[in-house]
C-alpha cells in the first residue's frame, strides 16, 4: 500500500553522517552512509556500524543485490608511523585506498579511488586502476595499470579502458596498451585481436596520479545481442568496430569533455574528421550504438553517428554534457544540437528522427519511453525565473520552473513523472500534479504497473513516497 502523506521513514540519518555519502539500493528498500567518529569514519548499512578507517570513499550497492562496496584508507597506528618516519627520513606513510564489500578486502591499493564495474545481475565486478609510482633515487618507476575482477588480478598494463561485462555477465572485455605501444582487445583475461599500428605518431597521453587520458580515448561495450562494439586506433586514426566489422573511422579523437577539444594525431590539418568516444550510447535490446562524429571540412560540423552512418541533421558543435538516446529497440534517436559556434550562441535544438524541435536557449533530459512510442525532454527559453518546461511528444507542458531534473515515463509512456523547482523547495511530480516537497532525491522515480516511488531526503529523514498511478 502506498506510505502515508508524509512518506515511509526509512531512516534518520545520524548528526555525525558524512554528507554526502547516503545510497540507495537498486530496489529503493535498503540504504547505506558513512558516519565520522572519533576513532575514523564507517560505513553504516540497516543501522549495523562497520569498522573504523583512516578515510572512506565513495560507496554504492551492486546491482540486484545487498551488498555494499566501498572504498577505505586503513588507519596506521601511531608506532608505525613513527618508525617509518625515522626510518625513511621524515617521511610520511602511504596509505593507498583498498575496495571494501561485506567487510572484506577485495583489491589492493591503487593511486586513487576508481569505479567500479558491475554485471547487470551485480554478482561480477570489475576494477582498473593505476598502481602507485615507485621512487627510486632520483628515478621514479611509473606504476602499470592494473586489472582486478571478483578478486581476482587479471593483469598489469601500461594503459586500459574500462572494462565492460557481457549481457549475461559470463564475459567481460577492456582495451589495452602495452609496453611496446600495441593496442589489443582482452576478453576474459586472454588476447582476443591486436589492432593496427597507426601510420601517423599516436597523440601524447596526458599522464597524472591516477594514470592516463586514454580511457577517455578507448572504448568497449556489449550490445545486447553479446557482441562487442570497440573504439580504438587504427591504421588511419581511430576506428569504430562491431566485433571485427569496422563501421568508421576518424583521424582525431577528443579526448576531453570541454568543447571542442581536439587530439590530434602529429600534424594532420585541422578539416579532418573525429570522434568523441564519451558520447558512445547503445540501446537496451538491439544491438545499436550512436556516437558524436566530426565531418571532414574547414568548419566545424558534428553529426550522430548510428552504427556508422551519420544521421541527416547537422550541428554546430558535439554535445558533451548529455549521449545521444536510441530507443530500446534501436530504431528511434533523439539528442540536443548546437545551432551555432561556441563564440556565438549555446542555443540548441532537439532532433528527435527527422523531427527538429526548438530552438531554445538549452535543452538536456532527452529520453524514451521503454516502448519507444513516447519521448521527452527538458526546455529553457531563457525568460527567468522560470524559464524550464517539460516536453512530451514536441509539445510543452503549461508548468515552468526555475530548475528541473530528468524525467522518466512508465513503460508504456502512459505517466511520467519528474522533479522540479518552482519556488522555496523542490517537489515531485507526477503527470504534471506536484506530489510532495524534498530537499534531495536519492532513488527514482520508478515505476511500477499500479504505483511511482522515489526515495527522498527532507532534512535528516530518509523516506520511500509512493504514489498511485490514476488510470
Amino acid at each position: 500500500m502506498p506510505g502515508p502523506p508524509g512518506g515511509r521513514l526509512l531512516v534518520r540519518i545520524p548528526t555525525n553522517y558524512h554528507a554526502p555519502t547516503l545510497s540507495i539500493s537498486e530496489d529503493g528498500k535498503d540504504y547505506a552512509f558513512v558516519i565520522q567518529t572519533s576513532d575514523g569514519c564507517h560505513v553504516v548499512q540497516r543501522n549495523q556500524e562497520g569498522p573504523a578507517y583512516a578515510e572512506c570513499g565513495p560507496l554504492g550497492f551492486a546491482p540486484a543485490s545487498p551488498h555494499v562496496f566501498y572504498w577505505a584508507t586503513e588507519s596506521v597506528p601511531f608506532y608505525k608511523r613513527f618508525f617509518h618516519w625515522v626510518t625513511h627520513w621524515g617521511a610520511a606513510v602511504e596509505t593507498l585506498p583498498v575496495l571494501i564489500a561485506n567487510g572484506q578486502q577485495l583489491a589492493p591499493g591503487f593511486a586513487q579511488a576508481v569505479p567500479i564495474t558491475f554485471s547487470v545481475d551485480g554478482t561480477r565486478w570489475a576494477v582498473v586502476g593505476k598502481e602507485p609510482d615507485r621512487h627510486v633515487g632520483d628515478k621514479t618507476e611509473v606504476g602499470a595499470v592494473a586489472v582486478f575482477a571478483d578478486g581476482r588480478a587479471l593483469g598489469r598494463y601500461k594503459d586500459t579502458s574500462q572494462p565492460a561485462f557481457s549481457p549475461d555477465g559470463k564475459h567481460l572485455a577492456y582495451l589495452i596498451e602495452n609496453e611496446d605501444g600495441q593496442f589489443k582487445l582482452i576478453v576474459d583475461g586472454a588476447e582476443r585481436r591486436t589492432f593496427e599500428r597507426q601510420s601517423v605518431a599516436a597523440p601524447e597521453i596526458t599522464q597524472g596520479a591516477a594514470g592516463s587520458d586514454l580511457t577517455q580515448r578507448l572504448r568497449v561495450t556489449y550490445l545486447s545481442d553479446g557482441t562487442l562494439v570497440e573504439i580504438a586506433p587504427s591504421r588511419d586514426g581511430w576506428t569504430v568496430y562491431h566485433d571485427d566489422q569496422p563501421l568508421a573511422s576518424y583521424a582525431h579523437n577528443v579526448s576531453m569533455p570541454e568543447q571542442g577539444t581536439v587530439v590530434r594525431l602529429g600534424e594532420m590539418p585541422g578539416p579532418s574528421t573525429a570522434v568523441f568516444p564519451r558520447s558512445l550510447s547503445i540501446a537496451a535490446h538491439a544491438p545499436v550504438a550512436a556516437w558524436w562524429a566530426r565531418t571532414e571540412g574547414h568548419e566545424e560540423h558534428w553529426q550522430v553517428a548510428r552504427n556508422g552512418t551519420p544521421d541527416t541533421t547537422v550541428c554546430a558543435r558535439y554535445r558533451s554534457s548529455d549521449l545521444p538516446v536510441l530507443s530500446s529497440d534501436g530504431r528511434r534517436l533523439t539528442y540536443a544540437c548546437y545551432l551555432h559556434p561556441e563564440e556565438q550562441s549555446d542555443e540548441v535544438m532537439v532532433v528527435a528522427d527527422d523531427k527538429q524541435f526548438g530552438p531554445y536557449e538549452n535543452a538536456a533530459g532527452m529520453i524514451f519511453s521503454d516502448d519507444g512510442g513516447h519521448f521527452a525532454y527538458m526546455a529553457a527559453d531563457g525568460s527567468p525565473p522560470f524559464d524550464w518546461s517539460y516536453h512530451v511528444d514536441g509539445k510543452a507542458s503549461p508548468l515552468r520552473f526555475e530548475a528541473v531534473w530528468q524525467p522518466r515515463f512508465n513503460k508504456t509512456g502512459t505517466h511520467i513523472a519528474w522533479e522540479a523547482l518552482r519556488g522555496k523547495r523542490p517537489m515531485l511530480f507526477l503527470d504534471g500534479r506536484g506530489v510532495r516537497s524534498f530537499d534531495e532525491v536519492l532513488w527514482g522515480p520508478m515505476f511500477s504497473p499500479e504505483k511511482v516511488s522515489w526515495v527522498i531526503r527532507r532534512g535528516r529523514r530518509i523516506m520511500r513516497v509512493e504514489v498511485p498511478l490514476e488510470p
